[in-house]
């Protein structure tokens, strides 16, 4: 969001598959701990209008599937 901002982006689209991405961003969701509470807040106080879009997760979505992958190996890097 602040490479947007700082880069004059109006708008984007975020598809994700974990309900909580934007249930937490719009208030949907209480915030229990300080990394909600910090994502919650960043997406709040940006200007860059966000459209979000649900996907199936495990459902043979190849960009979903490319976003899964990504996202075990970072969490698997030290």
């Amino acid at each position: 969001l602040q490479w947007c901002e700082d880069n004059a982006v109006p708008a984007i689209d975020i598809f994700y598959d974990y309900e909580g991405i934007a249930k937490w961003a719009t208030g949907e969701w209480k915030t229990n701990n300080a990394t909600t509470r910090h994502y919650q807040a960043t997406v709040q106080a940006t200007t860059v209008r966000i459209y979000w879009h649900k996907v199936k997760s495990h459902s043979g979505n190849h960009w979903n599937d490319v976003a899964d992958e990504l996202a075990k190996k970072g969490a698997l890097s030290s």
